[in-house]
């Protein structure tokens, strides 16, 4: 898997959850909680979380435009 994609399995599963995370946010009639359940995540604080850590802001300000980094 590294050879080929040249990233470990979990940093490229974490980048591709983070990802689809930032596109669902954008859709108004998910909440914050439907996203992250449909994403696999237990609990909305360790979605919240996560969601810092790669995308740089919480989920509440990406979905309102604040700025951060892309995911």
């Amino acid at each position: 898997f590294r050879e080929q994609l040249g990233t470990p399995p979990s940093q490229y599963i974490a980048e591709t959850k983070a990802r689809m995370a930032e596109r669902l946010l954008l859709n108004p009639s998910m909440t914050v909680e439907d996203v992250a359940s449909s994403l696999g995540f237990g609990s909305v604080s360790y979605f919240s979380r996560f969601f810092r850590k790669h995308c740089g802001t919480n989920p509440a300000a990406a979905r309102s435009g604040g700025t951060r980094r892309r995911c």
